[in-house]
Parts: structure tokens; C-alpha cells; sequence
């Protein structure tokens, strides 16, 4: 979490990925523990929805890229590297962070992973989509599976 510095303000400001962090966070958590035919999914939908890779999220909107690289950084860690599935949750994951700047343009990014984690789920941990598939665990961001950071 946040260090407080002496007369630093408790307000911990808009979070590690700015003010939609709490689904980036709840995104990246789902994605390290998709299966791998739900990665499978992933890698179809992109191949369906995305035929030619959009444009990097920084080309199509102007934003501070601190908070959208970390997110497509931990996302691009969190995936395998197969074709371009890693690619696919990084730009799904930097969607995430600037969502509101894209507006429409939203959806293109996080197509590829509109079925296994549809964006409805990211704001609750009581998804019935995710309780059937067992994708239900506390968000561990900036932890891998194997306990290192």
C-alpha cells in the first residue's frame, strides 16, 4: 500500500492505477487465474473481434502513461506468451485504466476478454459468472503465483 511520509495528506489520491483501480486490480487478479482453455477463449475472440491489432490505448487517447504502463506491464507478466494473448491483456488491461476516456472506443480493447471476464464482474467479487467457475480470490496485485513480487 501507500507509505505515509510526515506530513504527507491521508488521502491515498486516486490509487496504483488511477481512478478505476479497483476493477484494473480486480481484472488483473481474474487473469492470473484464468485456465488454459480460457485463455484458449481469450486468444479465439481476439483472433474474431480484433483480426487487425488496434492501435496502442496511448495512440488513441491523451493520458498519463505511468498509471496505464504499470497496469500493461502486470498484465503482460500475468499472461502466457502465446500469439498475441499477452498483447490482448495488456491493451485490455490499459483500456481499463483510461475506460472513460475511450468511451466507445472501450470495447474493441477488451473484447478478447468480454466472455471470460465480462467487465460487469470487475466491480463486484460476488459475480455469478465467476463463482460458476471458481474465479473467485482476493486481489494480490503485484504478486505471482509463486509468491515473489
Amino acid at each position: 500500500m501507500l507509505s505515509q511520509t510526515p506530513g504527507a495528506t491521508t488521502d491515498p489520491g486516486p490509487g496504483q492505477f488511477g481512478p478505476n483501480t479497483a476493477q484494473v486490480e480486480r481484472f488483473l487478479a481474474l487473469v492470473e487465474q484464468l485456465s488454459e482453455s480460457e485463455w484458449r477463449s481469450v486468444d479465439a475472440a481476439g483472433r474474431a473481434t480484433t483480426p487487425v491489432r488496434p492501435a496502442p490505448v496511448e495512440a488513441v487517447v491523451d493520458v498519463d502513461h505511468g498509471w496505464a504502463k504499470r497496469a500493461g506491464d502486470l498484465a503482460l507478466d500475468l499472461a502466457p506468451k502465446h500469439g498475441d494473448i499477452d498483447l490482448l491483456t495488456q491493451q485490455a488491461a490499459e483500456a481499463l485504466v483510461v475506460r472513460d476516456e475511450l468511451s466507445d472506443r472501450f470495447d474493441e480493447f477488451y473484447a478478447p476478454f468480454a466472455e471470460v471476464i465480462p467487465v460487469s464482474c470487475l466491480a463486484t467479487t460476488d459475480c455469478p459468472h465467476q463463482q460458476h467457475q471458481g474465479l473467485v480470490a482476493p486481489v494480490r496485485v503485484g504478486h505471482h503465483s509463486d509468491g515473489s513480487e
